[in-house]
C-alpha cells in the first residue's frame, strides 16, 4: 500500500502540529501566516492548498513526542541524514530514538528538485536549524494560549513546553494542532537568534548500513519503467549567467531519448530509457550561454 503524505498526515488523527518550509537564501524571516516572532496563524491552512507544492520540508509533531521530518533531498553518501539527525535533535532537544527522517520518498516527501551533493547539508541542514528555532518561540506562543498562561513564564524544552525553572512538560507540540500547516520562508544563510548549534559529534546514522554494505543509495534503485535524467549546466555559475539558445532538434531524435526541455533555472534536462542514452543526448545537445562580466552580473 502507498501512503501518500496527505493518508499519512490524516493517519496521526486530529492532533498533530505540522510545519512547512521553502529554504531560499535571501527571503529572511518572512513568513505566510505570520512573522517574526512567531504567532500562530488565524486560520488553518488546508493540506490541499496549491501553494503546497512550493515548500519542500516537513516537520510533523506526533504523539509521545516523536517528531518526523520530511525533506525531497536524497542521500548519497554526503552524510544528509546524519546532519539532520544532529540539527533537529538538537534544535528541538529530542532524542535520537523520537525522531524519524524520511528522505527522498516520493509518496511523502515534497518535490525538492535534483540533490546537488553537499548543497543539500548546506542549504537543508542549516535551513532545518533555523526553522527549528522559530518554530521553538511558535510553539510556546501556542502553548501560552492553549494553557492560558503568559508566555514569559514559558520554555522550549525537551520537545515539549513547560514552566521556567520547573522540571515538568506541561504539554506536547502535538497537543497544540488540529492538522493545520503552518508555511514558513526560512533563509538558511541568515542569523538566526536564540540557540547556538554545537557540534556534538553524533556518529554517523549510516554507519552499520554502510559497513555493512546494506546501504541503499538512489544509484541502487531499480523500479519497472524506470528512467533517466541528466543535466547540461552552464559552464559558469548558474546564478552569474543565462541560457541564451538551445537546438534540442539532434537530441530529442535520438533512439531511447524520451524527452529533452528547458527546465527552471535554465538548464537543459534529457530523458532517456537507459543512462548511456541520456550521455549521448547531451552530448547532441546545442546550447549558447552568456558570458559573466567583471562585475559578477
Amino acid at each position: 500500500m502507498n501512503l501518500t503524505r496527505r493518508r499519512f498526515i490524516a493517519s496521526l488523527g486530529s492532533a498533530g502540529l505540522f510545519y512547512a518550509f521553502r529554504f531560499t537564501p535571501g527571503v529572511g524571516a518572512q513568513t505566510r501566516g505570520f512573522e517574526a516572532p512567531l504567532t500562530p496563524p488565524d486560520e488553518s491552512v488546508c493540506l490541499d492548498t496549491p501553494s503546497e507544492i512550493d515548500y519542500t520540508d516537513w516537520i510533523a509533531f506526533g504523539p509521545g513526542y516523536k517528531v518526523t521530518i520530511f525533506a525531497g533531498r536524497t542521500e548519497l553518501g554526503q552524510g544528509l541524514k546524519t546532519v539532520l539527525t544532529a540539527v533537529v535533535t538538537q534544535g528541538l532537544e529530542i532524542s535520537r530514538e523520537n525522531l524519524t527522517v524520511v528522505l527522498g520518498d516520493t509518496d511523502l516527501c515534497p518535490v525538492d528538485g535534483p540533490t546537488s551533493g553537499s548543497s543539500s547539508t548546506q542549504t537543508v541542514g542549516w535551513g532545518f536549524w533555523a526553522a527549528c528555532l522559530k518554530i521553538r518561540g511558535d510553539v510556546v506562543i501556542r502553548a501560552a494560549r492553549f494553557l492560558n498562561i503568559p508566555a514569559e513564564e514559558l520554555e522550549f524544552r525537551q520537545g515539549g513546553v513547560g514552566l521556567k525553572g520547573e522540571a515538568d512538560i506541561l504539554v506536547n507540540p502535538a497537543e497544540l494542532g488540529h492538522g493545520e500547516v503552518s508555511y514558513m520562508n526560512i533563509d538558511p544563510q541568515a542569523e538566526v537568534s536564540g540557540k547556538t548549534y554545537t557540534d556534538l559529534k553524533i556518529p554517523n546514522v549510516n554507519a552499520e548500513a554502510i559497513v555493512t554494505g546494506s546501504q541503499t543509495y538512489v544509484g541502487d534503485l531499480k523500479m519497472p519503467g524506470m528512467l533517466y535524467a541528466g543535466w547540461s549546466t552552464p559552464p559558469y555559475h548558474t546564478r552569474l549567467t543565462t541560457l541564451k539558445s538551445a537546438d534540442l532538434g539532434a537530441a530529442r531524435e535520438l533512439p531511447g531519448v524520451k524527452s529533452v526541455e528547458v527546465v527552471q533555472g535554465g538548464m537543459i534536462a534529457v530523458i532517456g530509457k537507459r543512462y548511456s542514452d541520456v550521455l549521448k543526448g547531451l552530448d547532441l545537445v546545442q546550447a549558447t550561454w552568456s558570458v559573466p562580466s567583471r562585475s559578477g552580473r
